[in-house]
């Protein structure tokens, strides 16, 4: 009899097996007599009902699994230090509860929680949400899901409001200095041509003259288009004040939020190859790719800036759209009983169409990831990365820090999975 995998030769065995021993010694004695090419018609009911019986087996283990296996879960946990973010540091947890249907495209319905803080008090690094979903594996090579979630959650701090004023005025701080620093250069040279005329001397005076008139022409422009940049920022900052406090766009407590996406994941050299005691140097070419796309519909109560009872039940609605990537590609450097180090270089890039500023970077440059387990998904990350922002705000959020950035991230991150 041709056996067409090996799964269903297990199957069979064990299926054999379990009709005890003289039904063994039976079909062996059948199987040894007579010629095989002639008897090979003769056999083809049996194998067809072998395998019948087989997929029944199949089935029954499928369905004894699923029993003893109901549920799954798993909690995933992730903790960073910003140095751009002021020093910031900030995390999530989130844990998942679910169960399994299917087995070509499996269906996974469930509930979650998530829980952000952060130490700056940015609003959207402090909430917690509770909600429902369901996400279906799609690819099975790698690791592509759809899902969709309702989410009702709240804000649990909000003191981020100013932050975004704080920044304007920064900036136009830094332009009143370098215009008090250009009106001083003209000042001693002003000085310059006094003490000539009072020497008497014409020919240095006729120098200056000449140098004033090519330089401080251009340097006058510049300062009056400086100084007119810096009103307009000043008048732009108070009516951005006025509208953020008439339009109430100070996230307040509850929220409500759709979402619906995709997720991709995929490894490559992530299977350890460490002996059984020391240390192993494989230089393994290492990496991984995540990415998400997230359609995102949110209702949130706002309030005005400066309190006050008009807006306290005011509710915004928006929708967007946001798309995160962050691919890892380096070599595996160390592996041993002390856990595995791998060096690489890394790329962060954030979008939305809601011109949130954070949501608007990219972001480049070399880690160290660390974990110390290899029974466990434990690792901690150091990074120093390379940055920019498109330019893309909203004018009622401007981005407080500079365009160009330079930041050192240490993160840490643990996931945890049963019954998946």
């Amino acid at each position: 009899m041709k056996m067409h995998s090996p799964i269903l030769f297990l199957i069979l065995f064990a299926f054999a097996g379990a009709r005890g021993e003289d039904a063994t010694d039976s079909d062996s004695a059948e199987a040894d007599s007579g010629n095989g090419l002639q008897a090979a018609p003769d056999s083809v009911p049996a194998v067809d009902g072998q395998a019948a019986a087989a997929e029944e087996a199949l089935a029954e283990a499928e369905a004894d699994d699923a029993a003893e296996h109901p549920l799954w879960m798993d909690a995933y946990g992730e903790g960073a230090f910003s140095r751009h973010d002021d020093r910031n540091l900030s995390g999530f947890t989130e844990f998942k509860i679910g169960k399994r249907f299917g087995t070509s495209y499996p269906i996974d319905p469930y509930l979650k929680t998530r829980i952000y803080r952060d130490q700056r008090d940015f609003f959207w690094n402090n909430r917690v949400d509770f909600g429902a979903g369901a996400r279906v594996s799609l690819l099975k090579k790698v690791s592509l899901t759809v899902f969709g979630e309702v989410i009702a959650g709240q804000y649990l701090r909000l003191a981020s409001g100013d932050l975004a004023f704080q920044g304007v005025q920064a900036r136009i701080d830094r332009n009143r200095s370098a215009l008090d620093q250009a009106q001083k250069d003209f000042r001693s040279l002003y000085q310059e041509v006094f003490k000539a005329n009072l020497l008497e001397d014409p020919d240095f005076d006729r120098k200056t003259l000449a140098h004033l008139d090519t330089v401080g022409n251009a340097q006058i422009q510049s300062l009056d288009r400086l100084d007119g940049f810096l009103d307009s920022l000043e008048s732009t900052k108070d009516s951005l004040q006025q509208a953020m406090d008439s339009l109430a766009l100070i996230p307040a407590g509850p929220l409500l939020e759709y979402r619906a996406g995709l997720i991709f994941w995929h490894g490559w050299g992530q299977e350890p190859g460490t002996p059984a005691a020391g240390f192993a140097f494989p230089f393994r070419f290492w990496g991984e790719a995540y990415s998400d796309c997230i359609f995102s519909s949110l209702s949130r109560h706002v309030r005005t800036r400066g309190g006050g009872e008009t807006y306290r039940d005011s509710l915004a609605r928006f929708g967007n759209l946001i798309f995160y990537a962050n691919p890892d590609l380096g070599f595996m450097v160390m592996e041993g009983p002390a856990g595995s180090l791998a060096a690489y270089a890394t790329a962060y890039v954030w979008f939305d169409t809601h011109k949130d500023w954070w949501n608007n970077l990219a972001m480049a440059g070399p880690g160290l990831r660390y974990k110390p387990l290899a029974m466990l998904d434990l690792a901690i990350k150091a990074e120093y990365l390379w940055g920019r922002y498109y330019g893309r705000e909203r004018a009622e959020d401007p981005n407080p820090y500079a365009r160009g950035l330079r930041d050192l991230r240490v993160t840490g991150s643990f996931w945890y999975g049963l019954g998946i």
